[in-house]
């Protein structure tokens, strides 16, 4: 999640950078906005989402990234953008895009009430359905239920 607020933020500034024809080290993220500091001018993340960010780095470009020490304190290091043309073009590839030959998906329906649990169920009509391989009963978390499957039916296809 940093590495993306980092890459919006970058974005951001080099946006208002170029609409401002200053350079991007003289501009600051506040809330909502992008300032450059010597003039005091202010746009809205809003107004610069809207713009195109096709030149708001190469491929190798850097991002500065905010790190939290362990006292609490940030502090920014650079960090290289190796995919920041793809994010501002539309062409990178994200993890729920990737397909591997012969994945499988899971839809996993689960009891209507946290803590419920699946008295019985007919997976007949469901394995008649094209591309259906499997069904799978989830037994229900043990409290509390943190970090645990909560229960249900996993329907398996290809």
């Amino acid at each position: 999640m940093r590495q993306a607020g980092a890459t919006a933020r970058f974005m951001l500034i080099q946006a208002a950078a170029q609409q401002w024809n200053v350079a991007p080290a003289e501009c600051v993220t506040e809330l909502h906005v992008v300032v450059h500091r010597p003039t005091g001018r202010r746009l809205g993340y809003g107004q610069l989402a809207a713009s195109r960010c096709e030149t708001a780095g190469s491929k190798t470009g850097t991002i500065a990234a905010q790190v939290e020490d362990a006292h609490g304190a940030i502090s920014a290091r650079v960090c290289p953008a190796i995919d920041l043309e793809q994010l501002c073009n539309g062409k990178a590839v994200y993890g729920m895009d990737a397909h591997v030959d012969g994945m499988v998906y899971a839809s996993i329906e689960h009891p209507p009430v946290l803590g419920g649990k699946v008295k019985s169920y007919d997976d007949k009509e469901a394995l008649r359905v094209s591309g259906v391989r499997q069904t799978i009963s989830i037994d229900p978390f043990k409290p509390p239920p943190a970090f645990q499957p909560l229960g249900g039916v996993a329907v398996i296809a290809g």
